[in-house]
């Protein structure tokens, strides 16, 4: 069992924020209004996040 370093650690935080970036627009597209698509973005982004942070959860922990 290896240890990652600092440099990949970082590079997962920012993978997993470009990642949830743009799940967040794919929640978003098919709102019904303006205010739909608000709410949507303000709880996508935080969803996608955490899916993406535990697939890294998932990737650290089988190495």
């Amino acid at each position: 069992m290896g240890v990652k370093s600092f440099g990949a650690a970082v590079t997962l935080v920012f993978a997993t924020f470009a990642d949830s970036g743009t799940m967040t627009a794919d929640f978003t597209r098919w709102a019904k209004n303006e205010r739909v698509g608000l709410f949507a973005a303000i709880t996508a982004f935080p969803f996608g996040k955490v899916l993406a942070e535990l697939v890294g959860v998932i990737i650290v922990v089988k190495r």
